[in-house]
């Protein structure tokens, strides 16, 4: 029994850690919208300038905003960081590239009892953070847990609310879920731009090609591997969906995740689960000409010049999708679920729609807002889930129904379309 550290007394509930930068703004607007006077929060950052202009634009959307704490806390300065992280039950952390900024805050987080959430999608650093930090974090009963955006709470509650319907509803294991992403509109931000292109200059070409090419490098250590091969990159067809699909950019991280939230449980989801991400292209040339733009994007990633030469297509960290965009913005995912072999039994098929309304960017403030408000304002209700108390975790392993439960009461979408027809 993982023993939790006190964190009666403090301050704040909340504290949004980089709250000036794209996300983080878009969720203290979010606060200021839906949850003025609902939770004692703060905002942290480096500048104190860019705070107080922040929260006089949040003063604009709910009056009592104007009195919303600010802490001024650099990521070069770990007394700083430690001041934040002892006034809080939650970080938030929006600062990003996480591997340069990230650490001192879960370092922090894990020696002084404050539960973390983040919206990062740099597997490479979460795989160190695990070596690092994981068992400190569950002798102390810390929830530690990266992936709280767009990356990857779609794919891993997804996932975890299809296999939960196959045990409970057709008493089986699940031997596969493919995750297919119909629909997106969208842009990328700048700072998702910048921190890949960081992120590979942190290791020679090799070591972040062997790293990447491991189906479980997020799985624990010595932990036992399943029979997934390589992310697809050339066209595919999905039988049961009918649809032609291509790679999908993220599905190096958000396979990882997936898989380590099954490992963390023990494999419970099956006794070879299997899992893949695709990106529905309707057609064969469709699917064809996404494997292009993906090795496009993965080259110009990689070498300096092809950056110089499209620098003036990048948007630059802070930047991101417009509020027009912002508006039209939403995405759609299909989740296909195929329960276990059994001898004389027909696998059955699941299917499941996972979406938001919100455009990505908007999406991943909600999502990393309701993250937070799990940890802090529901313990007992996570506890009775049975969620894991400690540990690097992922949100199906730290939140499960419970992020579920509040992300549909804000719209999103977690729904079974057909259960149980035969392949």
């Amino acid at each position: 029994m993982a023993a939790a550290v006190s964190r009666d007394n403090r301050p704040f509930q909340v504290v949004v850690w980089g709250a000036t930068g794209y996300t983080g703004r878009l969720m203290c607007e979010q606060i200021a919208a839906e949850y003025p006077g609902a939770f004692r929060w703060g905002m942290a950052g480096r500048s104190r300038g860019k705070l107080e202009a922040l929260r006089a634009d949040l003063e604009k959307i709910d009056a009592r905003c104007k009195d919303v704490p600010l802490i001024i806390a650099d990521a070069a300065d770990q007394t700083s960081i430690d001041s934040m992280v002892g006034q809080t039950d939650v970080i938030a952390a929006c600062a990003g590239p996480f591997f340069l900024y990230g650490e001192g805050v879960v370092d922090a987080c894990v020696r002084l009892g404050t539960q973390y959430c983040d919206i990062t999608g740099e597997t490479p650093w979460v795989r160190d953070l695990i070596r690092k930090y994981h068992d400190a974090a569950v002798a102390k009963g810390v929830r530690i847990v990266p992936f709280c955006g767009q990356d990857s709470v779609p794919s891993d509650l997804g996932t975890w609310f299809v296999v939960d319907h196959i045990k409970k509803k057709l008493n089986r294991k699940c031997d596969k879920v493919d995750a297919v992403l119909m629909r997106m509109e969208g842009g990328f931000s700048g700072g998702t731009i910048s921190t890949a292109i960081k992120m590979t200059e942190q290791r020679t070409p090799s070591e972040m090609a062997k790293l990447l090419a491991d189906p479980y490098h997020l799985d624990p250590p010595d932990g036992r591997r399943g029979s997934d091969g390589p992310d697809a990159l050339m066209p595919v067809y999905h039988k049961e969906l009918r649809v032609w699909c291509g790679p999908f950019p993220m599905a190096p991280v958000n396979t990882r995740v997936v898989r380590r939230s099954n490992a963390l449980l023990g494999h419970a989801y099956g006794d070879d689960f299997k899992y893949s991400e695709l990106w529905n292209r309707h057609n064969w040339l469709g699917a064809f000409l996404t494997t292009l733009v993906i090795v496009s994007i993965v080259l110009v990633v990689r070498f300096k010049f092809l950056q110089q030469l499209f620098g003036w297509f990048i948007p630059k960290p802070g930047e991101g999708p417009s509020e027009e965009d912002q508006r039209k913005g939403h995405w759609k995912y299909y989740m296909v679920g195929l329960t276990q072999e059994e001898p004389g039994v027909k696998p059955k098929v699941v299917k499941a729609k996972v979406a938001d309304p919100h455009e990505p960017y908007v999406s991943t403030a909600r999502m990393v807002l309701e993250s937070a408000l799990c940890l802090a304002l529901e313990p007992d209700n996570l506890k009775k889930a049975g969620t894991l108390e400690g540990g690097v975790l992922t949100p199906a392993t730290a939140m499960g129904p419970v992020l579920l439960h509040r992300l549909r009461k804000k719209g999103f979408t977690f729904e079974i379309l057909e259960s149980g027809a035969s392949t």
